[in-house]
Formats: C-alpha cells, structure tokens, sequence
C-alpha cells in the first residue's frame, strides 16, 4: 500500500466542489482508499498497488467526480498527432526492451502541480514500477532538446553527460559508481554488455534509464512544454503508466500530443487513450453482489465509477479508461458496480455458513 496525500483545498478545486475534510475522508473511503487520517490541512489515503491511477490527487479526484454524479461517464482527452518521432532500436531488446513516449504542453507549474507530479513518478516507480526495474518515467523540458528522439543500447563507457545532482560530465559506469542514483538502482542494469540511453537528434542526453536524466532537461519555473519517456520489461505496465502521467496534467489543464514510435517491427502512435471493451453480465453481477439491480442501474453504477456503459437488455456494453490496469475480467467490472452502488448501502447480513480454516497439505 502507497499513502497519498494532498492539501485538503486542492482536493476541492480539482473536484469542482467544496466539501469538509470529514466527508472527503468518508466518501473517498468508500471509493477503496483507506484514510490514514487528516495532519492539519493535508489529508492521507492508502492506495492499493491495483489501482496506480490514484497514485496523485488528480486521479483520486477524477474518480470522486464520478461518485458524485458531477461527471460520469469516460473521461474524454483530446490527443492530437505531433510531429515528434520516438525510435526504439533493436539494440535494447536484450537490456530493457520497452518505451513510449507523449508531448505534453501548456505545463503551468504552480507548487502544487510540481509536487504532485514529482510525487506521482516516484509512487510509480515504488509501486507499479517494481523500484523501477519494471517500469521507470523520465520526464523532460522538451524545448531544451531537438527531436528526433532515440532510444538505443551503447558500450558503458561510449557516452557522458552531466546527470542531474552533478556539475561534471561522466560516462554511465561512472554514474553507477558515484551518482547515489546509480548506487540505489544501479543492479537492474549492472551486469549487461550495454546500457541503455535516450538520445536527441544532436547527441544530448535526455536521459540513462532507470538510472538518472540528464541535466540539460531539467524541468524549470518556466517549462511549458514536457516530453516524456516510460521504458521497462512489461509492455502493458510501461503503456499504462505513460496513460496515467499524461491524464494527471491534462486534469491540470495540459494539453498531450502522441509521438511516433518507430521500431523494427513498424510505427505506431502513444500515448493510445482508446477504451478497452468488455460485455458484463447483469444477472451474473446480481448473483455475485447479492442485488438485484436492472440493466439501467447497473450501468449508472459504472458510468459513476467513470466507465462508459450501455444496456443492452440483460448485458452491458462497457468501455473502460485506458489507465485502468486492475480491469482484467468482467469481475472486475461487478466490484465497480459494487463501488458504484455504495458499500454502505449494502445491507448486512451474517454468513449463511460457518466455515473454518486449516492448514493446507505441503509435499515434503
């Protein structure tokens, strides 16, 4: 569990409606997050590794929206094409095989914003990211570099650069020697022939992952315009986790832009915010949750959890945000609805049955 916390007024301005620190705690609890209690203006949840997409207070509050009934349904982004290329060489197959990559732009960065960013990457990076060794975020003042962007493998000591936290330059050995950085994660790459790096079309650094960034991106009062690099070994875990940092600041009013990816096997464009579709089974959700919901309401149940549902007699077409990495299976969807309903609307009841647990038998 990763706790999140957030100024209590911030919380307010991003839902759109001013609420006591009180009900805040009550009704996000019953969302899924557990309060960790309210130190002065700041109020704290506990997150669930399954739900990264509340890992800042942006995307807690977009789902709060929906508990509310102030905005139901799919969030909708505008993603338009830019003209920015992101080339994956062949050479990272065997180091760290994937990456994405987003322009972000019209980046106002207020305190807040700049605290909740900062603190969103490294909650990815704990959590959904495995410490970094699954997935790792780089974000970057993109005027300060010249696409082409390209992502490759070299030698150790083939390329230096000026790492952020130094004034000298070094090559990535050195880095993984002396840079705390490369101290603290240094063994998720330690050990192979290569290392990999990400380049502009001039040599310049962006950045050594998941090691550091370089210092000529560094972000400033006056970065307007981001772009942003994810890479690790799970392809689905890099993809949602660029989905989640590009949805947080366009909460905050940015504007994203998808960049070419090229590779060997062809071209495609991220971020990709197309839903996923699922069929849910309305007497199956009923049997499940003990309710007896019809098809309408169960479908508003979900579009308040911010998925958007159609009945279709006794089956719901559903489409779900493309940042939802815990919806896997139609029983996923039911918890929703369950969520959607209220929790504490459920009535209680005891067990049907005693049971009793013992323990397993283990081959010796």
């Amino acid at each position: 569990m990763t706790v999140v916390a957030f100024e209590h007024e911030e919380f307010c301005d991003l839902v759109g409606q001013r609420l006591s620190m009180e009900e805040v705690e009550a009704r996000v609890s019953m969302m899924g997050p557990a309060p960790e209690g309210i130190q002065g203006t700041l109020q704290r949840f506990d997150v669930n590794p399954n739900r990264p997409d509340w890992l800042s207070v942006e995307g807690i509050a977009r789902s709060f929206r929906g508990v509310l009934g102030l905005e139901t349904g799919l969030p909708k982004y505008d993603v338009r094409e830019s003209d920015i290329v992101f080339e994956i060489d062949g050479s990272v197959r065997e180091v760290r095989p994937h990456a994405v990559g987003a322009i972000v732009r019209d980046v106002e960065f207020t305190e807040p914003l700049l605290r909740s960013l900062i603190e969103l990457q490294e909650n990815l990076h704990l959590t959904h990211g495995r410490r970094r060794k699954k997935v790792a975020i780089g974000i970057h003042d993109a005027d300060t570099v010249r696409p082409p962007f390209a992502y490759r493998a070299v030698l150790p000591d083939a390329v230096r650069f000026v790492p952020l936290g130094m004034a000298e330059s070094m090559d990535l050995a050195a880095i993984l020697e002396r840079h705390e950085k490369g101290v603290e994660y240094g063994h998720i790459v330690r050990g192979k022939d290569r290392y990999p790096i990400i380049l502009d079309r001039d040599g310049q650094v962006l950045s050594f992952p998941p090691i550091i960034n370089g210092i000529v991106t560094q972000l400033s009062p006056e970065t307007r315009n981001l772009f942003l690099d994810v890479t690790g070994t799970d392809a689905e875990a890099v993809e949602v986790a660029l989905n989640i940092v590009c949805t947080a600041l366009a909460e905050r009013g940015a504007r994203i832009e998808s960049v070419e990816l090229r590779t060997a096997e062809g071209s495609r464009r991220t971020p990709d915010l197309s839903p996923r579709e699922y069929a849910l089974d309305v007497a199956a959700a009923n049997a499940l949750l003990g309710l007896h919901l019809s098809s309408a309401e169960a479908a508003e149940c979900l579009r308040k959890m911010r998925h958007d549902a159609e009945p279709r007699g006794d089956v719901i077409r559903v489409d779900t945000p493309r940042f939802r990495m815990d919806i896997m299976h139609p029983v996923d969807l039911i918890e929703d609805v369950a969520s959607g309903y209220g929790f504490d609307r459920v009535p209680l009841q005891l067990p049907r049955r005693q049971t009793h647990g013992e323990p397993t038998e283990r081959a010796e």
